[in-house]
């Protein structure tokens, strides 16, 4: 019997106002593609809290420096830490607000890819988006996105935690089109 390529199990017939690849046709995206995006993303939020920290920090006593010679000390510091909770809400903010208006991050638009409804193919939302941000943080789990990728890697819909809870998918987009095209594409077919 035939085995099915990476490509052609990416594949599956959907209509989706979103402008994905192909018209009927949506391709979940290839892990190298989202993993592009997280890092964009990743150095984008990163260089946002490194601000925060240098000129936010000294002036609303914000402690930011690092000092690791006690495990249990420095994760209590840092759980309890203005900054952690800071950082934690600009990232969960970030991609709700982005993935639940555009449908895309400024990482998944370089990357050329979407997050869709898995079952319509319509925009998400911002519950949907909410959700898949807060489900980030276990993703992550054990260390850096390790159960994330490993999701991905082996789901048929390549979806990780946040996906399959927000019944979610990443795919391909046709190519950079603007927020105002897919919006239009979207509004003329509802």
């Amino acid at each position: 019997m035939p085995t099915q390529s990476e490509d052609e199990l990416a594949r599956e017939k959907v209509s989706t106002p979103l402008g994905v690849r192909g018209d009927s046709e949506k391709a979940y995206a290839p892990m190298l593609d989202r993993f592009t995006a997280i890092m964009v993303d990743t150095a984008l939020l990163t260089a946002i809290t490194i601000f925060i920290c240098l000129f936010g920090g000294g002036f609303l006593s914000l402690n930011c420096h690092v000092e690791f010679s006690d495990p249990i000390s420095y994760v209590r510091h840092q759980v309890i830490s203005p900054i952690t909770w800071i950082t934690l809400i600009i990232y969960i903010s970030y991609y709700t607000y982005f993935e639940g208006t555009k449908g895309q991050t400024l990482g998944k638009f370089l990357s050329r890819v979407v997050v869709i409804d898995a079952i319509t193919g319509d925009r998400i939302g911002m519950g949907s988006a909410f959700i898949r941000s807060l489900l980030r943080l276990v993703d992550w789990l054990p260390l850096a996105y390790i159960l994330g990728i490993l999701l991905i890697i082996t789901t048929k819909k390549r979806q990780r935690i946040g996906d399959m809870v927000a019944k979610t998918v990443v795919v391909k987009t046709a190519s950079h089109k603007s927020n105002e095209e897919i919006q239009s594409k979207s509004s003329s077919t509802s």
